[in-house]
């Protein structure tokens, strides 16, 4: 199951889980042809849903960007909050009397960055009525104690699923392509869906939206043990939107599952890689417009690029046509359908369509790809020609 495009986020006046989704095609994308941190602090990520905090047996510390940058005081108010969240607290009593913004600034924090407390309902509606000042935080929950351990006894089914796909030896980047490609594979777009907003909806229910997408991916990180922020703000059209960013050896690089799992404009289901480990300067200002109340991690490394770690990776427009050619040959043979390289440049990916489209380099690689599987019919061709990257979804009979 593979849908849509973009999608959503930022909390506003009531609910802070309440966002705007809007579906969009391929064709939509104007991208497609048809502070610098470390986050040395951590806190301990949810485990025990729906438990005692003592029956808590695998916690796993991963470090947490947004709290490394809070205040101490701040510090302590999300360390009660979610301990609160994590106990099913209908309130929680901070000690001290604190401004009410920085109290709804950490509430917020919490709720956006802590994917594993799916079952948290976050509101707007206590702060506006609480003055200037306030010492307790009332919590809710959209499930209870005893269905969010069920919920969570899938979710962890299900990233047994996702480890089990994990390649011998498996690294960072490799766990992060694996956790990003089973999303893709098991989710559609939803906007309405009941679980659509938080991780259970793409880990287990099948349908999300872009809150839920990047929620799934940094509950799938923090268990894999790789630091991860969840980003907000808007997508190049003005409708919100949320993705990631995550750290691999020591950089930050973002990831989008919800633009890397469109759907075409003719309904096709796509998986692609075109915003798997990008840096800012590919997106930012862009495609994507950052809006958080924090200051994210610069990612500005090209170290790893998924294309080149994949050999997929064109300096010549030869060696583009020539690598489109085996890729789709070989996918053909397996009746696979995604086949994407990267060009170096704009010179090398005007060349290579020049030679694919213009001069029939296509039919070759039809032809050949017939050869190999007789229910080959075809293949559309949709490219982002803003990140030079060519794209032959295979159709068969």
């Amino acid at each position: 199951m593979k849908k849509r495009i973009l999608s959503v986020i930022i909390a506003a006046i009531t609910a802070l889980s309440l966002t705007a989704c809007a579906k969009t095609t391929t064709g939509d994308n104007p991208a497609t042809t048809n502070p610098d941190g470390t986050g040395s602090s951590a806190v301990t990520d949810v485990t025990n849903a729906g438990g005692d905090e003592s029956q808590n047996t695998e916690e796993k510390i991963v470090p947490k960007f947004v709290y490394s940058t809070l205040a101490d005081d701040e510090k302590e108010i999300y360390d009660k909050i979610l301990k609160g969240i994590e106990n099913f607290e209908d309130e929680v009593d901070l000690g001290a009397e604190y401004p009410t913004d920085k109290v709804l600034t950490v509430y917020k924090h919490v709720f956006f960055q802590e994917p594993e407390i799916f079952w948290f309902y976050a509101t707007n509606e206590q702060f506006k009525t609480a003055g200037d000042t306030m010492s307790k935080v009332a919590l809710q929950y959209r499930y209870q104690k005893d269905e969010s351990a069920a919920m969570k006894e899938k979710i962890d089914a299900t990233l047994d699923k996702i480890e089990a796909t994990f390649p011998e030896n498996a690294n960072d980047v490799d766990k992060v392509i694996a956790i990003h490609d089973y999303i893709i594979e098991h989710t559609a777009f939803s906007k309405d869906d009941v679980y659509a907003k938080n991780a259970y909806g793409a880990l287990v229910g099948g349908y999300s939206q872009c809150e839920g997408y990047a929620k799934a991916l940094a509950l799938a990180c923090n268990h894999f043990g790789i630091e991860n922020v969840r980003i907000t703000g808007d997508k190049w059209d003005g409708n919100s939107h949320a993705w990631s960013k995550v750290k691999i050896d020591g950089k930050w690089y973002n990831v989008d599952v919800t633009w890397d799992d469109p759907e075409s404009s003719n309904g096709e289901q796509l998986l692609r890689h075109n915003y798997l480990f990008v840096p800012d300067e590919a997106i930012n200002g862009k495609t994507h417009i950052v809006i958080c109340d924090f200051e994210p991690p610069v990612a500005d490394s090209t170290d790893i690029d998924y294309f080149k770690y994949k050999n997929l990776y064109a300096t010549t427009a030869d060696e583009a046509v020539s690598l489109l050619h085996d890729l789709v040959v070989n996918q053909a043979k397996y009746g696979e359908t995604v086949c994407q390289v990267k060009c170096s440049s704009k010179d090398v990916y005007d060349a290579a369509l020049k030679q694919l489209i213009d001069n029939g380099g296509h039919q070759k690689i039809a032809n050949d790809a017939k050869e190999e599987n007789e229910d080959f019919s075809s293949f559309g061709l949709m490219n982002d020609g803003e990140l030079y990257i060519i794209h032959f979804n295979i159709k068969y009979k």
